[in-house]
């Protein structure tokens, strides 16, 4: 349960580890290799276009880039060479202010798989892979390593929480390998399938969470030899040496889903040492740092704090509060933290969020699914100012488990054009898509068809119009139209990454697969343009199997997976108990 910051975590070999991370950093930015190409061939893909010192923003495939990112953080704390810190400040900041989605999510451009210009953020069509996410909570937690500072497990913890929380269903049987902010229950976003596909051709996604998860725990807390830092909440119990003598504590608490936690410390000895408890930046002014997402109305109590049953004062600290004494055994904190539902607004500047709000409470993004309020929830709105004073939370419990929902007062449009009262039912992002692929956000597709062909009439060469009219058109489960649309956009702008992708899928979805390679060669390399052939192929032999095929002519992908589980059982290794602060 516990971090200590020296030294780093995952080292067995110290020495030959760092000098192997500080060759690879040195090779890294042009160096030695600078592509030249477009797309997955230039050099900002894989982070080439500088070297990392240099770099300032946050480019090219994102989890190349977020593991590229923890590893220059590791090296800059073991070598104490500013010059990566310094590298690494500005990129967070620019992914913070400009990049990243209100669930953690990086990475929204497809294609790439990374990231796009400032500020492009879309909603349904968001990439934002799992192990993009994943990176996300490794980046922040050694910045947090390296820095002290809590905005970085602000940003971990709503990543955690949200996106890689997400990529799995709550049987843990099914996954994502993209999370968009809006789905319609068909389009097969997810390389082939409307919801969590049971498994991918490359399965990079769920590994990576098994890979992560069992950290979760090491990251919990944090200590050198004077301070103790609580950097995550949850029900936990350890022990860890500070100023000398052998400490115990444990946290009671029902953290996320409420806002009380119970902490006892146990020193064998009265010692003197300061707590650090971590006061998240969801409980103030905004849901995540950075400039991109602000509150309409700041938290009005943040947070409370107890010590022995009385209310006590500390001092804040780069996000911290901090109480400083002489500790003996039995005391008791207790930090009570707001669990208001909030409403968000996003930066201007990012087109596809204006006029539209978010809507959190505590550390969960909220989300509405079809199934819970009576079909589209595109139809509901929210006004200027949303009624979140009476919103009200219940525990949903199904077959694979139970999570928070919250019911607050909306207003919808009628199917005459009017409007009405309506109780809208919201329910936390990691825990969509579990009883089945309801809509999520759905758009009016009729609709999107009908604008976009009035636009195309106006101007026969307006790209966009014909690329959005091709994924409504994809949407409506019309795949021919779909084709007829996307080869209209490709032959306007033939280099399109999104767009090459977009007509990839829809062949993949027709069961050509030659024209669904040989397009998706126009702007990736053979392997990327492979492994999206066998994605996209195994979403349509998936689809096309039916029940009136002969028995056993195909496996499903839920028999295999079981099959292969049975002959290579999972084991689980155990994480280190303690990595020191410096």
């Amino acid at each position: 349960m516990w971090c200590r910051l020296s030294p780093f975590p995952g080292f067995t070999s110290p020495q030959k580890n760092l000098n192997c991370s500080i060759h690879t950093g040195s090779m890294t930015g042009g160096v030695t290799y600078s592509p030249q190409g477009e797309g997955v061939r230039s050099a900002t893909y894989a982070q080439q276009q500088a070297p990392v010192t240099e770099q300032k923003e946050a480019v090219g495939h994102a989890v190349r880039a977020t593991y590229l990112y923890a590893g220059m953080a590791d090296v800059g704390q073991l070598t104490h060479n500013p010059a990566y810190a310094q590298a690494l400040d500005r990129i967070w900041g620019n992914i913070v202010n400009t990049r990243m989605h209100i669930t953690g999510g990086l990475g929204a451009i497809h294609g790439i798989e990374g990231f796009g210009p400032q500020y492009l953020l879309p909603n349904d069509d968001a990439f934002n892979e799992t192990c993009a996410a994943v990176g996300n909570v490794l980046f922040n937690y050694r910045m947090f390593l390296l820095n002290k500072d809590a905005k970085y497990l602000d940003v971990a913890e709503v990543a955690l929480l949200n996106n890689v929380l997400a990529a799995v269903n709550l049987e843990g049987n099914r996954f994502f390998y993209v999370n968009p902010l809006g789905a319609d229950g068909k389009y097969p976003f997810n390389h082939g399938t409307g919801g969590r596909a049971p498994w991918f051709g490359t399965a990079c996604c769920p590994s990576n969470m098994a890979r992560l998860l069992p950290q979760v725990q090491g990251m919990t807390y944090a200590h050198d030899d004077k301070d103790l830092y609580v950097t995550f909440y949850a029900e936990t119990a350890t022990t860890a040496k500070i100023a000398g003598t052998e400490v115990g504590i444990q946290q009671k608490t029902a953290y996320p889903n409420e806002g009380a936690i119970e902490i006892s410390l146990s020193p064998k000895k009265p010692t003197d040492f300061r707590l650090f408890l971590r006061i998240p930046t969801w409980a103030g002014k905004q849901f995540v740092p950075g400039e991109l997402y602000h509150y309409l109305e700041p938290v009005k109590e943040p947070w409370k704090l107890f010590l022995n049953g009385k209310p006590v004062e500390a001092k804040f600290e780069r996000g911290f509060a901090v109480l400083e004494r002489q500790w003996k055994k039995g005391d008791q904190v207790k930090l009570v933290l707001s669990m208001e539902v909030k409403t968000s607004r996003c930066h201007d500047n990012v087109e596809d969020n204006r006029g539209r709000l978010a809507l959190t409470r505590g550390p969960f993004v909220l989300c509405a699914e079809g199934l819970d309020n009576g079909g589209a929830t595109q139809r509901f709105f929210l006004g200027d100012q949303a009624d979140v004073a009476k919103a009200k939370v219940k525990k949903t419990t199904i077959p694979s488990g139970s999570f928070i929902q919250v019911s607050m007062p909306a207003q919808a449009i009628t199917k005459d054009g009017g409007e009405e009262s309506r109780e809208l039912t919201l329910t936390p992002y990691y825990a969509w898509n579990n009883r089945g692929n309801a809509r999520m956000d759905k758009r009016d597709f009729d609709g999107a068809i009908e604008d976009c062909s009035r636009a195309i009439e106006i101007d026969p060469e307006y790209v966009r119009a014909w690329n959005n009219r091709g994924i409504a058109q994809l949407r409506k489960n019309n795949r021919n139209e779909a084709l007829k649309d996307f080869t209209r956009t490709i032959e306007l702008d033939p280099n399109n990454p999104r767009i090459c992708n977009n007509l990839g899928l829809v062949y993949g979805r027709l069961g050509n697969a030659d024209e669904a390679l040989a397009t998706f060669r126009r702007v990736g390399s053979e392997e990327a343009a492979q492994h999206n052939l066998t994605v996209v192929m195994a979403g349509y032999e998936e689809e096309s199997q039916s029940v009136d095929e002969p028995k056993g002519k195909k496996v499903s992908w839920e028999e295999s997976l079981k099959k292969l589980y049975a002959e290579h059982p999972i084991e689980t290794s155990r994480v280190p108990k303690a990595t020191k602060l410096r």
